[in-house]
């Protein structure tokens, strides 16, 4: 807002710049979408209309024609990029992929299965390991105590 300029001449201004029929931005610029511009328009139409201060009805009018359609195209926007930035888009699964996951899953659950099982036997064998490193050790010290005699 220019210094001394009305708040109506303000909004007059804003709502040229906002006219549709004006010709299109240099390139380079971001194009404004149609639905905002026809939001801030109706929002600019409300302050010119009603120079005095904005009453409990008014703004029940800019819940419905402003506000409301401004939040939904915000959501809608945001909906659209999130959806291209995750490429959320909905595939079609056949019989035969549902019939591999569940195959694969249970090779899964089988694999982790084996490798407990493993881990059970890997101890039972060192404990063995153990046994027999002890008791040949006994064998040989017995077997110098025979020798010795």
């Amino acid at each position: 807002m220019v210094e001394g300029e009305s708040t109506n001449d303000f909004l007059r201004r804003s709502l040229l710049l906002l006219d549709p029929r004006r010709p299109a931005y240099p390139s380079g610029y971001p194009v404004v979408s149609d639905d905002l511009i026809a939001c801030l328009q109706e929002l600019s139409k409300i302050y010119i209309n009603k120079p005095r201060d904005i009453k409990a009805s008014v703004r029940d009018l800019l819940n419905d024609k402003v506000i409301s359609p401004l939040i939904k195209l915000i959501q809608d926007r945001e909906t659209y990029h999130l959806s291209n930035i995750y490429d959320i888009k909905s595939r079609l699964v056949d019989v035969d992929a549902r019939q591999y996951q569940a195959k694969i899953r249970e090779c899964e659950s089988t694999i982790e299965y084996l490798r407990g099982k493993l881990n059970i036997v890997n101890t039972q064998l060192d404990d063995f390991k153990k046994d027999l490193k002890d008791s040949s050790k006994n064998l040989i010290d017995t077997t110098k105590e025979v020798r010795s005699l």
